[in-house]
């Protein structure tokens, strides 16, 4: 079928389906439609059904070339972007048809159309399966490093660590072994995680080792960096000395290998015999054609803490410092805890013409809103926001070298440093613009948000100003949280400690809580429980020669008593074991006994009607349960009743739990108090002669 018929501004009007009086039009616009259409998976479904069921398509000739390549690409990046199931299975169907049907060839660059959809979208796991099995679709095209490479930067903000692993597998299965930029992007992903980074890294060094990759300073500079962000300083030696280590015995050193070892002797005899006999050796090793670089600079200044130190090493080594040498002093500075030092440093690269990056500013911002002592004034905060906005006007490319881990840790220096700060009118405009700023850079991960509320969160003076911050973070990134996220927010705005007395405001609490629920999480019965698992501490820590004593437990008992109220009328919360023991627990600590034994008859005694629903959902009466009824009863002053229950009830029934050592130890403490202790000794041993057996001698005789 030839395109000299087809008028495009005769037909593209009607859609698809409808008839043009010129003959063949109807057919030519069904497969060869306006770009719309094409940016459809209903159009693209629609095409092949009419493929195979059209009679007009006498053979595949009619219809080759009515779609270009760069059609084709369009339609796949369509239906990857999308990455449903039914979408996912006609993009093979659709590389199945290139060839026999369009006439094009599925090439390495159609596949890459696929990997960078697939990534662009968030699709961690159908983009980890497509590059897994991209060998056995059309095409038969092998991954290469630059595939999976685009795999490791998706997975900086859309993944975890663990994922990027599993992908070094997959590629060390398929004859493409993880190189040094690979594990680079590991190096980097580990630095955005909360914890481990010494193990993780330590792993990464074992996995480079055993496959014999050669010596990067480069990675090495990565793995540096990423401990001295997070000021551990020590952790970055011992690290640089394991990685070193491992390229001691390699035989036949390349050139660069070769360097790195005479940075090694210059750097070992400086710290061994001082500073002249550094600089002799290095005369020497001039003679072997070594010519000194960035990296013998960082060896040589592992542990300065002054500016002179780096000029003296620059006159003699005759090369200027980058930006990463005088960062490595300024981060040996901060172990003085002295901002004026740091930033006489600062100052001093910057009168030495070394450009402003993240790089040299991170740590001096860091300096400067640090907390640990006391917090920062707001001329510190001023001038903080200031090298930040100097580092915002670096030329892109400047910008572009900075990991995404670093670009992340500056944020959250600067934003827990502003929220931490009394001036609120001042700060408040400056950390939302921040939060603007890493939605624009795309540093708005879920994850990374997560961190950042905590941290804000953490720094607030009260419950209300901790909630506006989860607040405003949300509004203004506009990232649902993961389920993970939203039970560390939670766990987090329970355990907040402004007083013994503080209740966490459950209407704030259960805003979250639906906030989850809309953006589509699980809500679990333990996110609920933390809630009266707070209280119940606190209750412990309130003493009765408190002045506010009473008025403390009643309003706990209040509290609950809303909790209670508001989940037991809910639809959408099914509420499990340690739910209800937490809840009479909580009520017994604040010395509501009547509302705990309430709970105890409403499990235990109407009809039995509520347990058997209770058990048909997998809920049982425990010891926990047991223990809380028996000291309900006791402080009552339901002596009898406990004894009953535990010397009769307790082991009774297919369900029952038997008696055991904490249950008498409840029981006869409020006895001996009252006592009455021989009295229930005699019942237990009467009617528990086996546990009687055990107890041990405190329990068996008693106080007296």
């Amino acid at each position: 079928m030839a395109h000299s018929y087809f008028h495009p501004d005769r037909c593209w009007s009607s859609p698809p389906t409808s008839r043009c009086t010129t003959p063949g039009t109807n057919l030519a616009l069904l497969y060869f439609p306006p770009p719309s259409y094409l940016r459809t998976p209903l159009y693209l479904r629609s095409l092949r059904r009419a493929l195979r069921n059209d009679s007009r398509v006498q053979s595949p000739d009619d219809i080759r070339g009515l779609l270009t390549r760069t059609d084709l690409h369009n339609a796949l990046d369509v239906l990857a972007t999308s990455a449903k199931l039914d979408d996912f299975l006609l993009i093979v169907d659709l590389l199945d048809d290139m060839m026999p049907v369009f006439g094009h060839l599925v090439t390495a660059d159609t596949h890459r159309t696929v990997v960078r959809a697939l990534a662009d979208g968030g699709h961690t796991i159908a983009l980890l399966k497509w590059l897994t099995t991209m060998s056995t679709k059309p095409g038969n095209i092998q991954p290469t490093l630059e595939f999976w490479h685009t795999f490791m930067d998706h997975c900086l903000v859309h993944s975890n660590i663990q994922t990027m692993s599993r992908g070094t597998h997959v590629m060390r299965s398929q004859g493409r072994p993880a190189n040094n930029t690979t594990y680079r992007f590991l190096v980097r992903k580990v630095f955005m995680s909360s914890s481990h980074h010494f193990l993780w890294i330590i792993r990464i060094i074992n996995h480079i080792s055993h496959a014999k990759l050669p010596f990067d300073d480069a990675l090495l500079g990565v793995m540096l960096e990423g401990f001295n962000i997070l000021g551990l300083p020590s952790q970055a030696a011992r690290v640089e000395g394991i990685y070193r280590s491992r390229f001691l015995n390699h035989h036949q050193p390349s050139h660069g290998r070769r360097g790195h070892d005479f940075n090694m002797q210059l750097a070992q005899t400086f710290r061994a015999h001082g500073q002249v006999a550094a600089v002799k050796l290095y005369h020497s090793l001039r003679g072997y054609g070594f010519q000194p670089s960035q990296a013998t600079l960082m060896s040589l200044l592992g542990d300065a803490r002054k500016a002179e130190d780096i000029t003296f090493w620059e006159q003699t080594l005759e090369i200027k410092g980058d930006s990463r040498v005088w960062s490595k002093v300024i981060r040996n500075t901060l172990l003085l805890r002295s901002p004026a030092a740091v930033l006489e440093i600062y100052r001093a690269a910057r009168a030495a013409g070394v450009p402003e990056d993240l790089a040299l500013a991170e740590p001096v911002i860091r300096s400067l809103c640090s907390t640990s002592l006391q917090f920062p004034t707001d001329a510190a905060l001023d001038l903080a926001v200031s090298i930040y906005r100097e580092i915002e006007e670096a030329p892109p490319f400047e910008a572009k070298l900075a990991s995404i881990g670093s670009q992340v840790a500056l944020f959250q220096t600067l934003l827990r440093a502003l929220s931490a700060s009394a001036n609120k009118t001042k700060y408040m405009p400056i950390a939302i613009d921040l939060l603007e700023k890493m939605k624009q850079r795309g540093l708005s991960d879920s994850a990374h948000i997560t961190s950042i509320v905590i941290l804000l969160m953490r720094s607030a003076p009260s419950f209300s100003e901790a909630f506006e911050a989860y607040k405003t973070v949300r509004k203004r990134t506009q990232i649902p949280f993961q389920a993970k996220g939203y039970a560390a927010i939670l766990h987090t705005f329970t355990t907040l400690k402004f007083d013994n007395r503080t209740i966490p405001p459950w209407q704030d609490y259960f805003q979250i809580v639906k906030d989850m629920q809309e953006d589509g999480s699980p809500v679990l019965p333990h996110l609920y429980t933390n809630l009266l698992r707070q209280m119940a501490r606190m209750a412990a820590r309130v003493k009765p020669s408190d002045p506010d004593y009473i008025p403390a437990l009643q309003k706990m008992v209040h509290t609950a008593r809303e909790v209670q109220q508001l989940l037991s009328i809910s639809t959408t919360v099914t509420l499990d074991t340690p739910f209800w023991n937490q809840l009479m627990d909580t009520y017994q600590r604040a010395g509501a006994f009547e509302d705990a034994r309430r709970i105890w008859d409403k499990l235990f005694h109407e009809g039995g009607r509520t347990l058997r629903a209770l058990r048909a959902s997998g809920y049982e009466l425990n010891l926990r349960n047991w223990h809380a009824w028996l000291e309900c009863l006791c402080r009552l002053g339901q002596l009898d009743d406990a004894a009953r229950y535990f010397c009769l009830e307790m082991g009774s029934g297919p369900h029952g739990v038997p008696p055991d050592k904490e249950g008498a130890r409840i029981l006869l403490k409020f006895a001996d108090q009252r006592g009455v202790g021989d009295e229930v000794r005699m019942r237990i041993r009467r009617f528990l002669p086996a546990l009687w057996e055990k107890l041990p001698p405190d329990i068996v005789q008693g106080p007296y």
